[in-house]
């Protein structure tokens, strides 16, 4: 793919993802919000704060793959989806340099290596968790 394709796939995907963010209703009065969800409106719009949030709530999930690749494209790292070493310590020192500090989820930093047991909770989540949570919508 070429360097053009490439950007515009990464921009369209900032702007779909800011676009759900601004159509998503959002909580009213002092009610205590759910975990965060795409579905309900409690996002953010800021990757790392929304991306922190999932993980805290629901650990890793395929689902939550769009966050996770915006928060990559944002951090200037290769925006493939799979949260690994480098994108995580971005995550951290994008959350620790905020003021006041947000602590980052405490969750496992996985090298999403391929190798044959990839999916085994060492390498990677393990595939139940991985594919935990709700389909997107229209997907069913």
């Amino acid at each position: 793919m070429a360097w053009p394709a490439i950007i515009a796939v990464a921009a369209l995907g900032t702007v779909v993802y800011e676009a759900i963010v601004d159509l998503m209703p959002k909580s009213k009065g002092s009610k205590k919000l759910p975990p965060p969800s795409p579905k309900d409106g409690t996002m953010t719009g800021d990757p790392a704060l929304d991306m922190n949030a999932l993980l805290q709530h629901y650990g890793y999930r395929r689902i939550d793959q769009p966050v996770y690749k915006l928060f990559q494209h944002k951090a200037g790292l290769n925006a493939d989806g799979y949260p690994g070493t480098s994108t995580m310590t971005a995550l951290r020192l994008d959350l620790s340099g905020r003021t006041p500090p947000v602590d980052m989820a405490n969750v496992p930093v996985y090298p999403w290596l391929n190798v044959p047991n990839g999916w085994d909770g060492a390498n990677a989540p393990t595939m139940q968790q991985w594919l935990s949570g709700s389909t997107p919508a229209g997907t069913t």
